[in-house]
């Protein structure tokens, strides 16, 4: 009687591939995300110089740009401020992009600390402005 080949050779790539055949019920130790592993304590934090930010939530930043324009938020990211924004003591920048019922894209730089609007370009913004 001849037996196929087909079962032994998956098991012999298993075998060399490594892949455990079975489980022997005993699980492996967990460990912490890489991240936690390296993450400084909070005694650590005090020593080091970095700079302390309090930041507008970046929901009401949301609302805010909705309540002034009429349009789609597709795209917002927390950036660093450029030269004159810089110059007028802005440290941190809230960037949106703004797609308008006639399909234009808007770019807002708003003060990630005030709400302020620092920057506003694109097509047709007189259209997209929402009126009080």
């Amino acid at each position: 009687m001849r037996l196929p080949l087909f079962p032994f050779l998956a098991l012999a790539a298993a075998l060399a591939v490594g892949v455990p055949l079975a489980v022997t019920g005993d699980e492996p130790p967990r460990h912490p995300p890489r991240h936690a592993q390296h993450a400084p304590d909070a005694g650590t934090l005090d020593m080091l110089d970095l700079p302390v930010f309090d930041v507008m939530p970046m929901h009401r930043a949301v609302r805010e740009v909705g309540e002034r324009f009429d349009g789609r938020i597709i795209g917002m990211t927390l950036l660093s401020p450029r030269g004159p924004e810089a110059e007028r003591g802005v440290e941190l920048v809230y960037g949106f992009r703004l797609l308008t019922r006639g399909r234009d894209v808007i770019e807002i730089r708003m003060d990630a600390r005030t709400g302020r609007f620092l920057d506003i370009r694109g097509n047709d913004l007189a259209s997209a402005r929402r009126r009080k």
